[in-house]
């Protein structure tokens, strides 16, 4: 509960709730309070970033050179190659968040750095001539954060102007020019005077130069977006008039680029760039610039003071700028919008291209950047949806709370984000590679987890074991196994109780693995248990083999005694029969002899004659 008063507010609002819950036998305090924390985390670590995203925008961007000034993103080489500028496109690289690109191209020495400075809202940016001599080499790019679109990136391209009669290499303005025209959002096309058909026809050749770089043949191709086309008059003084009509700027435009209504050759060549331009360039606008000032302040019309210029071409500049700001960004698929990684990549591309003389093919370059982002995507997803499943603290022991920890809910969540993130992910391939790296850390997760739970299962019926079964010797004796075995059987009901909320496969097989590893001392108990039993079986029928001939030798005696016994009262009936007869004869003789004592004679045995009972020998008269 202590650990509880040191959580945000939002966490001691829920506490009473989940505690309530718990009470009422809907869910354990323990899982509500784990499911609980998850989410909330989850919301308040994306605020945290949210809003250090925002505070740390500006920080981040003000110490990139490119939002200080203009700095050189494209460079000619003496031999008129194109070569970026490495040190920009690292810092272009750097801005994550949308960027609208604005270029200025045109003839040269007619004002077009002029035009950037106001959109910047800078003085003296973007470097203004005031000779015969082009000032802007190559392209030149500034940024700033858009002043009216908010989490957007302003980019300002400066090209090399057109037209420069010091260049060798007639070549080299339709590679500027082509390169800008592939890379901006908007192209505002500077000229002085009135609409004519040389302007025309540069437009319509920038457009030709670019117009083929779509690969038909390839399967997931895109829908190129072509910029904004801006065409910007300069010192602009005529009234435009169809009739008695005035015409605005904008119907100016689209009158001059009114096809011919009759069928000739000549209509035909007239009307090819026309064609051209409306089908390149879908979103038109025209404006009119009327002189800034005199002509002999032209030559430092970018050091003079708003209050030193002509207010009506101050009000047009307004009117320009506003309708710049208000251009967005570059969507290829709903909300899927071009940042500085993607820019990067389109110029890297793009100027391979131009280098092998090659049409350069924008669905490459932007399926290329594109699959860059995405991948830093994915790899980002992942790693947060990892950084989430690491919040959970393992083990998590309760069978289904990890389930409901890292339910398939949470997964969509990161990849709905995902989905609004991700650019132009048709075929859902980067989805499914997220999906597939989030079900690994998910998977890699349950792997720990049931790691974890094995061990502390294992652990718990080793301890179970080892207090129960102590003195293995007493099992050593006969009947040892059984008595094992209801130990074993005592241990397991424990067990399974104490880990009865515990995942079931873990748990059963920390309780096999453990059985199995205590398999040879259980058939070692068996087996002394066996030899001990056989062994007194053997002592027990030798005793009762003994016993046996024990009790036939008292029952042969017994008979040899009843057989005395019996001879012996035999004998004592003769005995007696004698003693009786002898009684019988010594009564008779007693009785003979007192009745010879009484007549004072014997009798002789044999002649039965009386003797004379004074005489010493008893001789019979017959001499015996």
């Amino acid at each position: 509960m202590n650990q509880i008063q040191t959580f945000p507010h939002h966490f001691k609002t829920n506490w009473q709730f989940l505690k309530e819950n718990a009470n009422q036998g809907r869910t354990t305090l323990r899982e509500s309070l784990l499911v609980h924390l998850l989410m909330v985390y989850r919301n308040v670590n994306r605020k945290d970033k949210k809003r250090e995203h925002r505070k740390a925008d500006c920080p981040v961007y003000q110490r990139l050179k490119i939002f200080h000034g203009p700095v050189q993103l494209i460079s000619t080489t003496k031999d008129g190659t194109l070569r970026q500028e490495y040190s920009t496109i690292n810092e272009i690289s750097q801005i994550y968040h949308p960027v609208v690109v604005v270029a200025v191209t045109g003839l040269y020495r007619q004002g077009k750095s002029y035009l950037l400075n106001k959109i910047a809202k800078g003085t003296s940016d973007f470097a203004v001539g005031h000779t015969f001599q082009p000032k802007t080499k190559g392209i030149w790019a500034m940024c700033k954060e858009h002043p009216k679109q908010e989490n957007t990136v302003l980019m300002l391209l400066d090209t090399e102007g057109q037209g420069d009669v010091m260049m060798v290499d007639r070549k080299h303005d339709n590679r500027i020019a082509t390169l800008t025209l592939l890379l901006c959002d908007a192209l505002c096309y500077n000229t002085m005077g009135v609409i004519s058909q040389d302007t025309i026809e540069k437009v319509s050749d920038m457009a030709d130069l670019t117009k083929i770089i779509l690969d038909k043949n390839s399967p997931r191709r895109l829908k190129h977006k072509w910029p904004t086309f801006v065409l910007c008059l300069r010192d602009f003084y005529l009234e435009p008039r169809k009739g008695d009509k005035l015409l605005s700027a904008d119907e100016y435009l689209e009158e001059c680029l009114t096809l011919c209504s009759c069928d000739t050759d000549h209509s035909e060549i007239y009307d090819k760039p026309r064609k051209c331009i409306k089908e390149t360039f879908s979103n038109r606008k025209c404006f009119t610039f009327d002189f800034p000032t005199e002509c002999k302040q032209m030559n430092r019309l970018n050091t003079l003071q708003d209050n030193e210029l002509n207010a009506y071409f101050l009000e047009d500049v307004e009117e320009f700028v506003s309708y710049i700001f208000e251009i967005k960004p570059k969507v290829l698929q709903k909300d899927r919008k071009v940042n500085g990684s993607a820019f990067a990549t389109f110029l890297k591309c793009h100027l391979e291209a131009i280098h092998a003389e090659i049409v350069p093919d924008v669905t490459d370059a932007l399926l290329e950047s594109f699959d860059k982002e995405n991948k830093e995507l994915v790899q980002t997803t992942v790693e947060e949806y990892q950084n989430r499943l690491n919040m959970i603290q393992l083990p998590v022991l309760c069978e289904g709370v990890m389930d409901r920890l890292i339910c398939d809910e949470f997964l969509e969540m990161e990849l709905t984000q995902f989905r609004r993130k991700a650019k132009l992910d048709i075929d859902r391939s980067f989805e499914q590679n997220a999906r597939r790296l989030m079900n690994l850390a998910r998977d890699e997760l349950r792997r720990r987890n049931a790691a974890q739970i094995y061990k502390h299962c294992f652990t718990n019926i080793s301890e179970l074991y080892e207090k129960s079964i102590e003195d293995r010797k007493k099992y050593f004796k006969s009947g040892g196994y059984v008595l094992y075995k209801s130990d074993i059987a005592s241990i397991t009901w424990t067990y399974m109780n104490h880990c009865k909320d515990l995942d079931e496969t873990e748990r059963n097989r920390a309780f096999v693995t453990f059985m199995d590893s205590k398999s040879n001392e259980e058939h070692e108990i068996m087996t002394e248990d066996s030899r001990i039993t056989k062994e007194n079986e053997r002592t027990k029928q030798k005793m009762i083999e003994e016993e046996r001939c024990r009790q036939g030798q008292e029952e042969l005696l017994q008979q040899r005694l009843e057989e005395f016994s019996k001879i012996e009262e035999n004998m004592a009936l003769e005995m007696r029969s004698d003693q009786i007869k002898m009684f019988e004869i010594r009564n008779r003789d007693i009785q003979n002899n007192t009745d010879f004592m009484r007549k004072g004679s014997l009798v002789c045995p044999k002649c039965e004659k009386w003797l004379c009972a004074s005489w010493k020998n008893y001789n019979t008269p017959c001499g015996q």
